[in-house]
């Protein structure tokens, strides 16, 4: 496991064979998006360069991987443009956000 500079994100390989790693907001105990995917054995270590944009992971199968992990500065634009409208549906922001009403989150 490894925590990204400001300590908001923390990432965790998994040693057993699915060969995934996740990203987990701290605050909330909740995972950031779907694991990363492509190991084909179990992760054996994680590391973020200094600024926290790219994490590295290091597998039993012998390969080291780069993962992009830098958070949009614009958030609300990167969700738009990612679902392809103004807002999220009920059950997106449900899965995705928590509680309450989705949001309109484009101008």
């Amino acid at each position: 496991m490894a925590f990204n500079p400001d300590g908001t994100v923390l990432a965790s390989g998994d040693d057993d064979d699915d060969g995934t790693v996740r990203l987990w907001d701290v605050a909330s105990r909740r995972p950031l998006g779907a694991p990363l995917t492509g190991h084909t054995g179990g992760v054996s270590s994680v590391a973020f360069n200094p600024d926290g944009t790219i994490l590295a992971s290091g597998g039993d199968d012998g390969t080291v991987r780069l993962w992009d992990v830098a958070s949009p500065s614009n958030l609300f634009g990167a969700v738009c443009a990612i679902a392809g409208r103004r807002s999220l549906t009920q059950d997106e922001w449900d899965q995705y956000v928590g509680q309450g009403e989705p949001i309109v989150t484009c101008p």
